[in-house]
């Protein structure tokens, strides 16, 4: 089977979204939660996952501004053997701490590029700035 291409959002896309894949990741699966405030003011919070070449899931949780700084608030790697609905259940956690409902968009069908791309422009990614 010959090598896929690494996925990236590429141009045309906000910065944000111009995520890179290395060759045998993929994305799994998105969590974003509605703009809510705290003491800096409106934020919103984005858990993002990929699959790893070795079937491990990797995490990252961002805080995201308004004026579009983004903050990483930590990182989260889950073994091949954790128990399945691990990911789900500790979003759920995170959540219920940062007093937010969180929204999921599962991106573990998405193989190529034009399949990324295509699932940016219906969640309303692709050519405008996220609000």
């Amino acid at each position: 089977m010959p090598p896929q291409p690494e996925l990236d959002a590429g141009p045309g896309l906000p910065k944000a979204l111009r995520i890179r894949f290395a060759h045998g990741e993929r994305p799994h699966r998105f969590w974003v939660s509605p703009w809510t405030s705290d003491d800096g003011g409106p934020v919103r919070y984005k858990v993002l996952s990929k699959q790893r070449r070795d079937a491990r899931l990797e995490a990252l949780v961002v805080a995201e501004r308004r004026d579009g700084t983004r903050l990483p608030l930590g990182q989260v790697r889950i073994p091949r053997d954790a128990p399945a609905g691990w990911l789900s259940r500790w979003v759920d956690t995170l959540a219920g701490e940062l007093e937010v409902e969180f929204e999921l968009v599962d991106l573990a069908p998405v193989r190529t590029v034009e399949e990324w791309r295509e699932w940016a422009r219906r969640l309303g990614w692709f050519g405008a700035v996220i609000a």
